[in-house]
């Protein structure tokens, strides 16, 4: 069977080292990438499917950092729910983009069957190439089944229903040194409809990611000051120092209902983004390629195509809802009053349905 990936992301890297192990023809498209340098969470679940793959032994040790704890909501608001606390130990290490994309294009340079085709030689597949896939280019696609990892790459099915929204508030994120060591320690404020948190890097280090419903800028040398004005227990982490640019963009929710038409799968940012508030952004697109390795085994064929990647599109269509449910509930509650978060995580405590949606999306 021939397949064809369209997409530059880790999504993308991680789901071609997977089908390269399989027997299936592979064609790689590479739109035009700018590497983004950012810490990333991995789940406990991203982790095995890096084991499986065979790569997670190629990480050095000193770039990665464990995860041991998570201490949530220790002002203003106690989140004392095991269900959220199930879904937050998910999270394993932290560590950045760049050292994950060097690992898995390093993988992929010694993978000789996957052929691999550049922007300036896609005249192969497309009369003129765009960044954009289109409904004329995207005919033209000589192969059995394209799967697109581009968050913006698709956007004509006409029975694929996109769920969109934009949020009110905005992700500040930088690198902060502390002077005493943080043992592996996460945090995670929900704070005065902000939602903060300092995740545990290398050296000693945290990564802020701090959903914000503040517009305004904030500066290097002010950034420590902010915080520590809005969270006193910050201070007890003694933040010295700010040593990354501090850097923003745009939250919101999107994911679709159904991921499989016209001989095209979706997944990753194509079909889904969520609020970062639970650190599962990549870790649910990695998920969609453990679950797509299994669908397209050795011994899937062309008349099994449709029927498998329908049984895929409807099993993970499931799954992103309920996160996508949870994470915008708890953004939604928490921006239109903090005391209205605490009374409807006491509720999701004393209801055990929610509970057990909860741990299933976390496990």
């Amino acid at each position: 069977m021939h397949i064809s990936l369209y997409g530059n992301s880790i999504v993308t890297k991680v789901l071609a080292l997977g089908l390269s192990q399989t027997n299936h023809e592979i064609d790689w498209i590479c739109p035009k990438y700018n590497s983004i340098s950012r810490p990333i969470a991995l789940s406990q679940s991203s982790i095995k499917l890096l084991h499986k793959l065979n790569i997670w032994h190629m990480f050095d040790p000193n770039s990665i950092q464990a995860i041991d704890a998570m201490n949530i909501g220790t002002t203003n608001i106690d989140l004392n729910i095991d269900a959220y606390k199930n879904l937050e130990s998910e999270l394993a290490y932290i560590i950045q983009t760049h050292d994950l994309d060097n690992i898995l294009m390093s993988a992929l340079n010694f993978t000789s069957r996957i052929k691999k085709i550049h922007a300036d030689n896609i005249s192969n597949y497309f009369d003129g190439y765009t960044n954009t896939l289109t409904i004329e280019n995207h005919e033209k696609i000589k192969t059995d089944l394209l799967i697109v990892t581009q968050g913006n790459a698709i956007n004509y099915f006409k029975d694929i229903k996109i769920i969109e929204k934009d949020y009110q508030h905005i992700a500040i994120t930088t690198i902060l040194q502390a002077d005493i060591p943080h043992n592996g320690q996460s945090y995670q404020w929900f704070y005065d409809k902000d939602i903060i948190a300092l995740l545990p890097m290398p050296s000693n280090q945290f990564c802020l990611i701090w959903s914000s419903h503040k517009s305004h800028e904030i500066l290097m040398q002010d950034i420590i000051q902010v915080l520590n004005h809005n969270i006193q227990d910050i201070k007890k982490l003694q933040i010295s120092s700010c040593v990354q640019e501090i850097k923003t963009f745009p939250l919101g929710l999107k994911y679709i209902n159904k991921f499989f038409e016209q001989r095209t799968l979706l997944i990753g940012d194509a079909a889904h983004r969520i609020h970062p508030l639970a650190g599962q952004g990549l870790n649910i697109g990695l998920r969609d390629v453990d679950v797509l390795l299994t669908t397209l085994d050795n011994s899937c064929n062309t008349a099994q195509l449709n029927n498998r990647l329908r049984r895929f599109s409807a099993q993970r269509s499931i799954d992103i809802f309920k996160l996508a449910f949870i994470t915008n509930s708890l953004y939604e509650i928490n921006n239109f009053s903090s005391s209205l978060l605490k009374i409807a995580f006491k509720a999701a405590n004393a209801l055990p349905i929610l509970q057990k949606i909860m741990i299933k999306q976390a496990n």
